[in-house]
């Protein structure tokens, strides 16, 4: 079995996953934990599975990870950094 460097960063809202060059974000700490025992047991099946979208239970938005300006009315005149 071949596994992949796995990259766990906690957001605002959970966690993004990044397993090789595939990205997974969570919400909750157990179903992360579920997943990545899932694919630690089985790492091939549970790839299939992501690849072929059968985990999706829902469309999930990924966390704003771009830096852009962001203007709000009312707060100043400059342009407030967004991370």
């Amino acid at each position: 079995m071949k596994y992949r460097a796995i990259t766990i960063t906690p957001c605002l809202n959970g966690f993004v996953i990044s397993i090789g060059c595939q990205t997974a974000v969570f919400n909750e700490y157990k179903d992360m934990l579920n997943q990545l025992t899932a694919y630690y047991n089985d790492p091939i099946e549970t790839e299939k599975k992501y690849l072929d979208n059968n985990y999706r239970q829902e469309t999930i938005l990924p966390p704003p990870t771009i830096t852009t300006d962001a203007y709000t009315p009312g707060l100043s005149e400059t342009a407030v950094r967004v991370r």
